[in-house]
Order: C-alpha cells, then sequence, then structure tokens
C-alpha cells in the first residue's frame, strides 16, 4: 500500500511540477523529467570556520537516471531547454545525490550552474 502511494506521489510530482531536460554522461543522453529545488549546506574549511551555501537541485524519477546510467556520478550534465546547463556536484559526506523517500522512487541530484547562454 504504502509502495503505491510512494509510486503514485512520485508520478504527481513530475507530472505536474517537472520541466523537460536533458540528461548527459559523456557521448550517452536521456531526457528526463526534472524539479528544480536547491538544498543548504554546511562545508568545514582548513582553518576550521563553517561555509554555509546552497546548491541547486533536480528530483527525478529513479527510473529515468537507472534505466541508462544507474545512479547520477560527479561530472553528468543537466541541459535545460533554456540552454542552462549544470554539472552534478559533490556536497561533502552528503554525497551528490540520495533518494528522497523509502521506495527509492525518486532521486534528489545536487548541481551547479557551469553554463547558461
Amino acid at each position: 500500500m504504502f509502495a503505491d502511494a510512494s509510486e503514485w506521489f512520485a508520478d504527481q510530482i513530475t507530472d505536474w511540477l517537472a520541466v523537460k531536460c536533458q540528461y548527459s554522461r559523456g557521448g550517452s543522453k536521456r531526457e528526463i523529467d526534472a524539479v528544480f529545488g536547491s538544498t543548504s549546506f554546511e562545508i568545514d574549511d582548513d582553518d576550521g570556520g563553517r561555509i554555509t551555501s546552497s546548491a541547486v537541485d533536480v528530483i527525478v524519477k529513479s527510473a529515468q537516471i537507472a534505466g541508462l546510467f544507474y545512479q547520477p556520478v560527479v561530472g553528468d550534465r543537466v541541459t535545460t531547454a533554456d540552454g542552462r546547463v549544470f554539472e552534478v556536484l559533490e556536497l561533502g559526506a552528503a554525497g551528490h545525490w540520495r533518494y528522497c523517500d523509502a521506495h527509492a522512487n525518486l532521486m534528489r541530484i545536487h548541481l551547479r550552474l557551469i553554463d547558461k547562454t
């Protein structure tokens, strides 16, 4: 029952909030439905200070990535229809992606903007 509800929720998010993007690694590409958001994070610097920042995120159906690439890798790219190019970003101990739900229907991928046309 919860697995069905989780899948329904994933469908609703991507059906109503997502924009079409292109996910690429090397020469391989796939169209994905991405919901853009952000994540705040903290990183300790070499002097013992703490730096607080934020990263762009996309939430996508796991099956859209897993079907071609298995899991996101640092350096993969997401390109929007308006020409913005984002790259998968490592966020220290937080990693560069995580599942959003207990049933792994959605994944959150951390990005940084590297180019805009």
